[in-house]
């Protein structure tokens, strides 16, 4: 249940926030004081009919006279204060000493009286006497509504200056925050790598400012891998696109031989599909960045599918003189499909840019995880630095010296950035590792609920 109402603004919150505890604190101060004021004025009520009531009784005690003897001195102890009243009573109930025009208990407004009684026991001829004191408490009420409306009017005095108060310095609390969020808002693509500053005395701004340079190290990071991405795929695009046009041109600028027309088509079409293979992988790579999961998965052998892929590769293996040997065996829960692209891409990679007739190992092991696999491609080569190692999945990234360009798609730099796709959407992750002229790349595997998402 809400106690304040709904309002855009912290500091008013905070401000009726602390208001509500004043009003908590000051109420609650007020009514032990009120309490407590009663209680002593009811005490010396108390002690004031005691005495009284002591007075009369000692009075009694050391007079042989009767009563209507001793009237004089019983109403001169009452003298002096018109709320307290004395009455004598007898053993037959019968009153022998008070104002008998008013009824026993009772003040002159007739309103009842608070009491005490007393009785009179040593022998005597006033023994067995009662003896009723009443004092009438309108002198405590009055006081107690005097007190009331004075603790009610700082009450509300110190409800108010603390509400004031409350706005003033829950303002003050939060300009770190209004500075923190001019800082923000003064962030544009121009200036990504400016951080936010944790204002001091405000520790508890810290985690706030920490979560926020965060967000803004992955935005840097994806903005700058977008215009990368950009600049690449313009690199990329620009060069098919060339070779049509140039094709195209030169062939509308005289008649030619159909035969010749024929081959130019032929040529642009060539472009044609190659830039529709950069297009199909540029959107898969998409589907994967949005958090997209393999689907249809089965228990997928891996030397099985590995099988496929190298007969597929048969040619290119054989043209480079290579060999290629499969290592282990695994079994994981995985789309066979993407499965097969990710080896393909891996050997591709391997046979690509391993030494001519060299040997290609294909190593695939279960991981401790269960259902899991790791599946490795291992060539000599010229080997790669430690920063190659870490980039090469980057989507079109090729290393120094190789940027020739290929008809395959996997030539275009795209190849390794689907192996880590189909390894993030099987929920694994990729490695690579070059030492001593032998590089080893690779993905790891891990089991997924059936009920994943299409890939």
């Amino acid at each position: 249940m809400r106690l304040l109402p709904p309002t855009g603004s912290m500091a008013l919150r905070l401000a009726a926030m602390l208001a509500l505890l004043a009003v908590v604190v000051f109420a609650s101060v007020g009514a032990v004081l009120h309490w407590s004021l009663a209680q002593e004025l009811r005490f010396s009520e108390q002690l004031q009919m005691e005495a009284k009531a002591h007075a009369v009784e000692l009075l009694l005690e050391r007079s042989q006279a009767p009563v209507t003897d001793l009237q004089r001195e019983i109403a001169e102890l009452q003298a002096g204060d018109g709320d307290l009243r004395i009455w004598l009573v007898d053993r037959a109930g019968h009153i022998v000493f008070g104002r008998p025009d008013l009824p026993f208990g009772a003040g002159e407004d007739r309103q009842p009286l608070v009491t005490i009684e007393r009785t009179v026991d040593r022998s005597g001829p006033h023994a067995g006497l009662r003896i009723v004191v009443g004092l009438h408490p309108r002198a405590r009420l009055a006081l107690m509504r005097r007190f009331d409306r004075t603790t009610l009017q700082v009450c509300l005095g110190g409800i108010l200056a603390t509400g004031l108060l409350a706005v003033l310095v829950a303002r003050r609390g939060l300009r770190p925050l209004r500075r923190l969020s001019a800082d923000a808002a003064g962030i544009s693509p121009l200036s990504l790598s400016q951080r936010l500053a944790a204002p001091a005395g405000a520790q508890e701004l810290d985690p706030l400012v920490e979560s926020f340079n965060q967000t803004l190290d992955r935005v840097e990071r994806a903005y700058r891998q977008l215009e990368n991405f950009s600049a690449d795929v313009a690199h990329e695009l620009r060069t098919p696109l060339a070779v049509m046009m140039a094709g195209l041109e030169v062939s509308l600028s005289r008649e030619r031989p159909v035969q010749e027309m024929r081959e130019t088509v032929g040529t642009a079409l060539e472009e044609v599909r190659e830039l529709s293979s950069i297009v199909d992988d540029m959107l898969f790579l998409a589907r994967a960045d949005r958090g997209e999961a393999a689907a249809d998965l089965l228990p997928v052998a891996l030397e099985e599918q590995a099988a496929q892929v190298i007969d597929f590769l048969d040619a290119s293996i054989e043209q480079g003189g290579h060999r290629v040997r499969v290592e282990g065996r695994a079994t994981v829960q995985a789309n066979a499909a993407l499965v097969r692209r990710a080896i393909f891409n891996l050997l591709g990679n391997a046979l690509r840019h391993g030494a001519q007739g060299s040997e290609v190992v294909l190593s695939l092991e279960p991981t401790q995880h269960a259902g899991g696999a790791r599946l490795s491609v291992r060539n000599a080569g010229p080997g790669l630095s430690e920063a190659d190692c870490g980039r090469m999945f980057d989507r079109f990234w090729r290393r120094e010296g190789s940027r020739s360009r290929s008809h395959e798609s996997e030539g275009h730099g795209l190849g390794l950035s689907i192996v880590r796709a189909v390894a993030l959407m099987h929920g694994g992750d990729t490695f690579a590792s070059s030492r001593g002229g032998v590089t080893t790349v690779g993905l790891s595997l891990q089991a997924k609920d059936a009920g994943a998402r299409e890939a």
